[in-house]
């Protein structure tokens, strides 16, 4: 390792990879602040035994390294979050004074302080977090079903590599269709699961502020935790058992360390794993026999979870277990054992599917009992007012105790209180099936995401009412007012105790519960540093709004008063997570228990008493607060006798059936004829009414309401043209699928044909649209009442199941319409009827059974076709249910088939790479305006679903694809009327998705196929593609943002909160979302966007209110994106979003974008053929409507913007306010079509560069005929003088490179050709040195040789770093100057086979470094040369002689010459300002970073007039950035000078990608900044590729005038290179000025090599690389391998031996890229392990220490191969033994590298669980194949990255066919850790360096690591240097698999290290 890594702390070497290394104050140090948080000695203590380390964690904070360490709790991978503590034993102490940080309730802090812990590990009576802690994200399933199962197969997996940690928790999770109804679902699994008690249900609070709160009082946004990640739920929560439980003891008050038992099973960051429960009111008072079973708190942690947001559920299984030897009293955890049987049952059990809540809730209250009773309560509340001097207010409750008949369903009566108000927060704890706790509430006690803190005040009660007169009196009541502010000062107060800072965000409000209204407001802070949710608990429970004030002493008044037990009620009930929580106030809210006396209902409420209540009121209040309960309760069915007349009757049979089917909504519009059916639906309890005056926006209302839940809405009219105005509604739901139900009234038979008034023919007056069609005539005895029943029930049938659609009911009535009484004969209700009234469900019930396949046989072509096929597509349109998206992207993930989403699949918006491993393409629209691009994307079979896609360009794609290039296109979809406009279809599937998802499941396992690898190269072409045509989207995005439609489309789908919808409005909205929306690349889950749009017809009509119906229906608040022409057309549709019921409906903000008409029509050819004046008044027709005016007459709230910044502010608002709002967004038409038409050039132009090649054909890549075969690559060291000093501060003389050749050939061509590159890092300009540099590039030039190189790399719009990642190389761990010569080798081979070798000369300027003395004369000197322009180095003297200088070659030469400065960054800004004003009166063209800081070049820019180039200061910005963000962070900086930045000064040998080079001078070239290539004293080798970029940079640029002076002219400093390829540089006429000269660089023509002796070194070819047998032991035990190269045999006496040792599963060949980087400085072995590939085990593996005879063995092994002295690299297993090797012999190695391994286990019963797990294992190898045994394996989380590298599969497969399973399974048994002794003890005398290597991702053995490294250090035998540790970035456990190249020059930098310390100890 090169010392001067010392003292860096966190830098990043040269290779990339962070580096530690002993060195007092320095690195190591700054390592162990950043990992524990706290501050640190250099020195490390004495080892302390266990009793002493258990005593320093009781007395001075956790042990720094302990068991709670980051390791355990770290993560392994973003979707797979693992620790254990294997392998791992506690470390020192920290030092004396150090801090100690207190426990962290609920966000696990990592210095959470260690308790006592007992042998293995286990905790022995406290609270330390758990040892391992895991999340599995499975993807995604098509339904409930297959997520259960995925589930159960992760289960076994778990199962199958059974967790050694002694306690921990893993959860599997899986992204499942949306479940709507989770209490539903609920109640299914409480009647079916038998362990599913207990039961947790916890919907999110939807609306947190005030009704009609849009903005604090200063006009600052207010934010909601709904919007962002964590904080408030923003899901539906139903939890179905429990892994971990906690209950308090009776008159256990929830301490502090109740909340460590809970949280330590939670991980600081992490929102996945939550706790759930409630805390009683007053913990520490006894409970009453009805509270006793709920204890003084119950948390819980479920078993088997559901989330449930607007898109999507999420299934999950929670696995936990503990050891612990002591437990609470009602702390109830599982063991593994337990813990894994338990998930598989209830796994087994749980089903989906729901049981409906629309029954009728009737459960027979018999009788009330009020607690206290009325006669008791005037005292009572007199007695509260008498000791109003103690207290300024005291809560009362009271309790209603209710006997019930029936067995009372507390989910039942849940999710009637949900359709009361959906706003408020639901919870529910059921304990069993007699017990459960439940309620409604409105109230927050708080909520916090990370340290972010938000709690409300809630007091004050008035009834809910439109009379704005109630309300106003509620926000004047001077009453009200006190109780409030004693509310919210009390809160503020408390949060003062936690918070720094407490603002009031909301002075005061109103809010809305169901039937009664509060004042309220809104607080916030930031919690100090080691607070948390048990200290917010503390502190804000109980507030005065339950209790009284002051709190303390009101608690204890109404233990005194109150004479019954409130238990949960009034107390905090909510979750917690590492990241964020949640609590509401539990009020309103209800206990149900069956008891002896029978079946009870306890509702409790209560009301602050105050100076001037009254008795009378405050019991009026009780009344109504528990009317929400009793309303409910009192439910009762009519006796179908009691109704006056059959109209009345035949009605409620209509409303009441319809309920029991499913039907919850009921959409009235007025009218006579409709009476009977209106009074039925307005009168039922469970219908909920809609009422609107225009039938079309009803219609569409109700539409939105099928389409986001599958349920069919019921929309009531009355007779005539009523009806007719539903028909563009019925078109839309039959065209797009919605079930929607149209109850019609009608006149009767008689009164037809008559004339009679408001009486058409209404029979089958919709056509052909509706699935299904029945009249029925007025009523008569005659007909049968089940009759009427019975079709009901097939009516649903036809509107819901198969094909959904619109179904009409036409009903006639006769007079009276009134419920007047009317004699009827009750003979008519049979006993058919009589049993239906009784029963509660349908009459007919619909049962439907999802249809098998049965047999295969007729799909079998179809199957064959598809998964052969290697060039297949989906095209996704409309999909109206969430199974068919989510089955969908299955099918593209199982066939390795491109997947594209139409905007109205809903699965663009929002949908992440951390969602599903599918290949989805958002861009393939854009890609398809490159006519090479269509044409070569052409697909051999496409399937499509849904109707045809938005983008016209994709379906006509579609069709020429089928009818052009032979496609085949399956059609797919239940639908079976043709969808098929162009005639091409070749299939016809009558099948959903998710029938064809599970057939090809069945039939890839029957035939033993996957689609995957045969699609894989059509796959990674359009994902390249997509990829330049999304950044050329952004890119556009970023260089103008002026407001048009499309940024509006953009900012939204950016924005767009993930607890929201989206609606999107025809014409163009829905496009420009189509074509602009935002997409992720994030490995983050989020799920995608719920979307709905109306795009069956395809009309503007009806888009509002079809929206705000598609809000109500998800219960989540929608985003509405519509046209002002659209808006306008459905303005009825504000009547649905106005009135006194509109604010119990999910918000709907609706977007107008105002582009003054129809433009769409601008697009279309109609436009050019007619005159403007026809084209605006006939088809734009601008509505010309004041949008404003209209808003206010509706009272909706409204803003107008008309710029991003106002249009982002505007939507904030909207989206905090959670009320219905319309923001308009006027627009410039001609600014949007300006723009679609930029983006269109630019994704053209940028997709062209990529496919204008004539190589990049799409059959080149599938075909591989248009590949080179790159064949062999030759390395050599070249050294030769320079003419003279560089001009960098190194001022070296020698020139050092390393000069590769690739011998490629291309097959089809019949060439062969030979490129040369060069590699010469140049000293203090690079970071890596030489030999860092040599290392890595023949650690590469191994992987490269005999690789298939695509010519389709010459595109550099990312192609080459997707080659290069393609075969398993990592672009960024490349070191710069290895990665330029590397690629600009390879493109230089591309281009020769294509033919592009033309050279073309560049102009350069002339270089002078010099004194004032001799600047004259040098200059004349190039001058006389030719040179047009000069780069004079300035700032290496006094600036006075800078100035001088400048004077002296300005007064000389004058504009003639253009002279450029360059001061490397060494002056002050005072300085530089002194220069700049010196050199005033002469002409410069640009002076290059003068000053060392960026914000005193800023400073200079703005105070100085010359132009400014950049250079060091872009090279470092760029330093680590990614291709794909090159773009951004280049402007960025660039757009932060101004106009003052004349050139960027770019050294691609320093940027290292070329194709990153290409993006920076783009960037430039746009903004008319000068992008100047410049050398770093390459030879001519590396100059040639150098004019091939600056010839680029010309033509980027494209400014007429003056050509670019490049900075090419250091050949001058290479005129001893080798003379193959020399460039020089001639004379040349200088274009735009007549007889001017100028100096360009060309290639010389060859002749004879000069005279000067080179040096030349072959040190790799990659044909002679080989490892050959060299010796064996003990029977073939172990065996010994040699590296034969170039340079074998060679005098490597420098370098010592190295001997290389495989890990568990590996092989010699593991080693090979890295042995090829060092084999041509040192002689390089390789050890086969024992029982691994050509290795046995024989009898000697028996012996009683195996593992030490191997050790033993090796050494033996090693000393038979001559191998004197070497240095050990080795790897996890292999490492163990070569660390017990050195820790034996020192004497022997010259050092040691280790690799992913640690010294073996420390404690003793923790290795005798390994030895016993391995021992199983290896049982089971012998038992299974070595296939379905290295599956299982590869499959644990520390293998994810390794798994995801490209190579993972040829690696595996080659060690299925070499190893065998008795060798693998004996190395395992014999060689575990489990049976090696320790080696920790022995490390502080570790006698040779070590160098400790592991991957970023390896979180587990990172932290072993820096321990080991610690331990070392500790060595006196070891010196500066002698210990380093490397951290590889983005890498996991397989280091040397996943990055050889990274690993490479770690390796050579410390074989030097190791190499000159010999030397020294040689020497002493």
């Amino acid at each position: 390792f090169n010392p001067r890594c010392a003292g860096r702390g966190g830098e990043t070497c040269r290779s990339g990879v962070r580096c530690r290394q002993r060195g007092g104050e320095g690195a190591w140090r700054m390592e162990r602040k950043l990992a524990h948080g706290r501050a640190s000695t250099a020195g490390c203590g004495p080892r302390r035994t266990h009793s002493e380390r258990v005593e320093m964690g009781r007395s001075a904070g956790r042990p720094r390294g302990s068991r709670t360490s980051r390791t355990r709790l770290a993560c392994l991978q973003p979707e797979s979050h693992s620790a254990s503590k294997a392998d791992r034993r506690p470390r020192s102490a920290p030092p004396p004074g150090a801090s100690s940080p207190a426990r962290s309730i609920g966000m696990i802090d990592e210095e959470l302080m260690e308790r006592t812990q007992g042998p293995g590990g286990a905790a022995g009576d406290d609270a330390s977090p758990v040892s391992a802690w895991e999340v599995r994200r499975l993807g995604v399933a098509s339904s409930f079903a297959e997520g259960a199962q995925k589930l159960s197969e992760a289960l076994r997996e778990v199962s199958f590599n059974r967790p050694t940690e002694t306690s921990g928790i893993i959860r599997l999770e899986v992204a499942i269709p949306r479940e709507g109804d989770t209490i539903g679902w609920l109640r299914k699994q409480a009647t079916a699961v038998a362990a599913a008690f207990p039961i947790v249900y916890f919907s999110p609070k939807s609306s947190t502020f005030g009704e009609g709160l849009r903005s604090r009082a200063d006009g600052g946004q207010l934010e909601d935790f709904s919007n962002a990640s964590g904080g408030s739920s923003d899901c539906e929560v139903g939890c179905v058992g429990s892994t971990c439980l906690w209950r308090g003891p009776a008159e256990g008050p929830f301490t502090e360390e109740s909340h460590a038992r809970v949280s330590r099973f939670l991980r600081p960051g992490e929102e996945s794993v939550r706790a759930y429960g409630g805390i009683r009111f007053d913990p520490k008072r006894r409970p009453a026999e009805e509270w006793r079973d709920f204890g003084a708190y119950t948390f819980l942690i479920p078993s088997v979870e559901l989330r449930t947001s607007p898109s999507h559920s999420v299934l999950s299984l929670n696995v936990a277990w503990d050891n612990l030897r002591a437990r609470m009293e009602g702390e109830t955890i599982d063991s593994i054992d337990d813990a894994l049987a338990k998930g598989h049952s209830m796994l087994a059990s749980v089903s989906g599917g729901k049981v409906g809540s629309r029954a009728p809730v009737d459960v027979g209250p018999s009788e009330t009992c009020e607690d206290p009773a009325r006669p008791r309560w005037d005292p009572l509340v007199g007695s509260v007012l008498g000791e109003m001097g103690k207290m300024t207010k005291l809560v009362l409750a009271r309790r209603s105790r209710v006997l019930c008949e029936s067995p009372v369903d507390p989910l039942h009566l849940l999710a009637c209180l949900q359709d009361q108000d959906r706003k408020g927060y639901q919870f529910c704890l059921l304990l069993g099936r007699d017990k459960a706790f439940f309620g409604s509430t409105p109230e927050r006690l708080y909520a916090r995401s990370g340290s972010r803190v938000v709690s409300e005040a809630v007091a004050a009660t008035r009834r809910a009412s439109a009379d704005s007169s109630v309300t106003e009196d509620l926000l004047t009541s001077e009453k009200e007012h006190n109780e409030f502010i004693v509310v919210r000062d009390a809160v503020k107060q408390a949060l003062e105790s936690l918070c720094p800072e407490v603002e009031i965000e909301v002075e005061k409000q109103v809010l809305k519960h169901v039937s009664v209204q509060h004042l309220y407001g809104r607080l916030s802070g930031r919690i100090t540093s080691g607070k948390n949710d048990f200290h917010l608990l503390d502190a804000l429970h109980p507030t005065p709004a339950v209790a009284g004030y002051p709190c303390e002493e009101s608690v204890r008044s109404l233990a005194s008063m109150e004479t019954f037990d409130r238990g949960f009620y009034s107390g905090p009930f909510g979750w917690i997570s590492g990241q964020s929580s949640e609590f509401a106030v539990a009020i309103r809210s209800a206990l149900t228990r069956s008891s002896e006396e029978g079946n009870e209902l306890m509702m409790y409420a209560g009301v602050g008493i105050v100076e001037g209540s009254k008795p009378a009121l405050e019991w009026k209040e009780l009344d109504l607060k528990v009317q929400q309960f009793t309303q409910i309760v009192g439910q009762k069915m009519a006796p179908l006798e009691s109704f006056p007349n059959t109209n009345a009757l035949v009605s409620f049979l209509v409303v009441e059936e319809l309920c029991r089917l499913g039907v919850k909504y009921f959409c009235i519009a007025p009218g006579s004829r409709s009476t009977p059916l209106v009074l039925a639906a307005a009168n039922h309890p469970r219908a909920e009414v809609v009422t609107c005056i225009d039938e079309r926006s009803l219609g569409f209302f109700a539409l939105g309401l099928g389409k986001a839940n599958g349920v069919p809405a019921a929309v009531i009219t009355t007779s005539g043209t009523a009806v007719a105005n539903l028909l563009p509604a019925v078109v839309e739901a039959s065209e797009s699928g919605v079930p929607l139900m149209l109850l019609t009234a009608d006149r009767p038979a008689e009164m037809q044909g008559t004339g009679a008034n408001q009486t058409i023919d209404q029979m089958h007056i919709y056509g052909k649209f509706p699935r299904w069609f029945r009249n029925f005539p007025a009523y008569t005895p005659e007909m049968p009442l089940q009759m009427i029943l019975t079709n009901l029930s097939t009516a649903y049938r036809h509107a819901a199941a198969g094909l959904p659609g619109p179904v009409h009911l036409n009903f006639q009535f006769r007079e009276p319409l009134a419920p007047i009484p009317q004699d009827w004969d009750r003979g008519i209700l049979n006993s058919k009827v009589k049993a239906w009234e009784g029963s509660g469900v349908p009459y007919t019930a619909n049962v439907s059974v999802e249809a098998g396949t049965g047999t295969l046989a007729p799909f079998e072509d179809v199957m064959d076709m598809v998964f052969k096929c290697k060039k297949g597509l989906i095209v996704v349109g409309t999909s109206t249910k969430a199974s068919e998206s989510l089955a969908l992207l299955e099918i593209a993930e199982r066939l390795g088939w491109p997947i594209v989403p139409d905007i109205s699949s809903g699965l663009k918006v929002g949908l992440s790479k951390g969602d599903s491993k599918a290949a989805v393409i958002n861009n393939l629209d854009h890609i398809l305006l490159d006519p090479e691009a269509c044409s070569y994307l052409r697909p051999d079979c496409i399937i499509q679903v849904g109707r045809e896609p938005v983008s016209k360009r994709i379906a006509n794609f579609v069709a020429s694809s089928c009818r052009e290039g032979n496609s085949k296109l399956v059609m797919l979809g239940n639908d079976l009327r043709q969808r098929d406009p162009p005639h091409v279809a070749s299939h016809q599937l009558a099948l959903d998705p998710v029938a064809l998802n599970d057939m090809m499941r069945t039939w890839s396992f029957k035939h033993q196929r996957r689609g995957s690898s045969s699609c894989e190269i059509y796959r990674k072409y359009l994902l390249e593609l997509d990829s330049i045509a999304s950044r050329s989207v952004s890119r556009c995005f970023q260089e103008d943002d002026s407001m048009n439609e499309p940024l509006i489309a953009r900012t939204i789908s950016e924005m767009i909160p993930r607890s929201s919808a989206l609606y999107l409005g025809n014409s163009m909205p829905i496009r420009d979302m189509e074509f602009y929306c935002a997409t992720s690349d994030s490995d983050s889950r989020c799920g995608p966007v719920a979307l709905g749009s109306n795009r069956g017809s395809s009309g503007i009509d009806g888009v509002t209110s079809s929206a705000a119906g598609f809000a109500e229906s998800l219960g989540s608040p929608v985003t509405l994106v519509v046209g002002d022409v659209s808006f306008i057309h459905d303005s009825n549709g504000l009547n649905l979003l106005s009135g006194p019921h509109s604010s119990k409906r999910s918000p709907l903000t609706t977007v107008v974008v105002n582009n003054n008409g129809g433009r769409i029509f601008e697009m279309l050819p109609v436009a050019k053929t007619i005159e403007s004046s026809v084209l605006d008044s006939c088809f734009i027709t601008s509505p010309e409507a004041d949008i404003a005016s209209l808003c206010r007459a509706y009272r909706i709230p409204y803003q107008f913007a008309t710029n991003k910044e106002d249009m982002v502010r505007a939507l904030q608002i909207a989206w905090s306010s959670k009320v219905h709002n319309v923001i308009e967004i006027a627009v410039d038409p001609n600014s949007s079509t300006d723009f679609r038409s930029f983006v269109r050039e630019r994704v053209k132009e940028d997709i062209g560069r990529f496919t204008a090649q004539k190589m990049f054909l799409a059959s080149d890549l599938w075909n591989e005929q248009n590949c080179i075969q790159l064949d062999r690559m030759i390395c050599e060291k070249v050294t030769y003088p320079l003419t003279k000093e560089v001009t960098t501060s190194s001022k070296s003389m020698v020139k050092e490179m390393a000069k590769f050749s690739i011998h490629a050939e291309h097959e089809e061509s019949g060439k062969s050709i030979t490129c040369v590159g060069e590699v010469s890092p140049l000293p203090n300009l690079h970071q890596e040195t030489f030999e860092e540099a040599r290392s890595q590039l023949v650690c590469v030039a191994s992987i490269l040789s005999g690789k298939r190189l695509p010519l389709s790399v010459v595109s550099m719009e990312g192609a080459l770093e997707g080659w290069l990642t393609a075969i398993g190389l990592r672009p960024d761990t490349l070191m710069p100057s290895v990665r330029f010569g590397l690629e600009s080798a390879l493109v230089k081979c591309a281009s020769t086979i294509l033919g592009h070798t033309e050279f073309g000369a560049v102009h350069v300027n002339g270089l002078l470094s010099s004194e004032p003395a001799h600047v004259l004369e040098d200059a004349e000197s190039l001058v006389l040369r030719g040179f047009r322009g000069i780069k004079l180095k300035v700032g290496r003297a006094r600036v006075e002689d800078d100035i001088e200088m400048v004077r002296l070659v300005s007064e000389r030469f004058g504009s003639s010459l253009i002279l450029r400065c360059d001061a490397n960054r060494s002056w002050t800004l005072d300085e530089a300002l002194a220069f700049a004003k010196g050199v005033s009166g002469f002409e410069i063209e640009f002076i290059e970073e003068p000053v060392k800081d960026l914000a005193d070049l800023k400073a200079f820019c703005e105070l100085s007039s010359i132009p400014v180039a950049l250079d060091e200061h872009l090279s470092d910005h760029l330093q680590g950035t990614t291709l794909e963000n090159v773009v951004e962070e280049t402007a960025l900086l660039l757009d932060s000078f101004a106009e003052s930045l004349d050139a960027a000064v770019l050294k691609p040998a320093v940027l290292g990608s070329i194709e990153k080079f290409k993006a920076v001078v783009d960037v430039c070239s746009r903004r008319g900044i000068k992008p100047i290539v410049s050398s770093t004293f390459e030879s001519s080798v590396g100059l040639q590729a150098l004019v091939y970029l600056a010839r680029y940079a010309n033509e980027a640029y494209g400014r007429e005038g003056k050509p670019l002076l490049h900075g090419l002219g250091t050949i001058d400093w290479n005129t001893h290179e080798p003379r193959e390829g020399k460039m020089l540089l001639e004379e040349a006429a200088y274009p735009c000025e007549l007889n001017t000269k100028s100096v360009v660089l060309s290639l010389e023509q060859p002749q004879e090599e000069g005279q000067m002796a080179l040096e030349k070194a072959p040190f790799f070819d990659s044909t002679c690389m080989s490892l050959d047998h060299v010796a064996t032991i003990h029977e073939g035990f172990m065996q010994l391998y040699r590296c034969r190269s170039p340079a074998s045999g060679g005098d490597n006496r420098g370098a010592p031996p190295l001997a290389f040792v495989h890990g568990f599963l590996g092989d010699i060949h593991d080693w090979m890229p890295v042995i090829s980087s060092v084999a041509g400085e040192s002689d390089c072995y390789a050890v086969s392990l024992p029982g691994h590939s050509s290795s046995g085990t024989s009898e000697y593996a028996f012996m009683e220490n195996s593992f030490s005879f191997t050790s033993a063995s090796m050494a033996q092994l090693l000393d038979q191969g001559a191998a004197s002295r070497p240095l050990l690299v080795a790897y996890s297993m292999g490492a163990r033994v070569a660390l017990d090797m050195v820790l034996s012999s020192p004497e022997k190695y010259s050092g040691l590298v280790v690799v992913s391994s640690s010294p073996g286990i420390e404690d003793e019963e923790e290795r005798e669980a390994r030895a016993m797990k391995d021992l199983l294992l290896s049982a089971q190898i012998r038992e299974t194949s070595m296939q379905s045994f290295l599956e299982q394996w590869y499959e644990q989380p520390m293998f994810r990255e390794f798994r995801e590298c490209p190579q993972f599969q040829s690696i595996v497969s080659e060690r299925e066919r070499i190893h065998r399973r008795g060798g693998i399974a004996d190395a395992l048994r014999y060689m575990s850790p489990g049976i090696q002794e320790s080696l920790w003890p022995k490390l502080s005398g570790l006698a040779v360096p070590l160098c400790v290597v592991c991957g970023e991702r390896d979180s587990k053995y990172e932290a072993i690591s820096r321990e080991m490294c610690e331990a070392a250090a500790r060595s006196p035998h070891l010196g500066e240097g002698d210990v380093s540790m490397h951290v590889v970035p983005g890498v996991g456990h397989c280091v040397h698999l996943e990055s050889p190249e990274a690993l490479a020059p770690i390796l050579a930098s410390f074989s030097s290290h190791v190499a000159q310390r010999e030397e020294v100890m040689n020497f002493l």
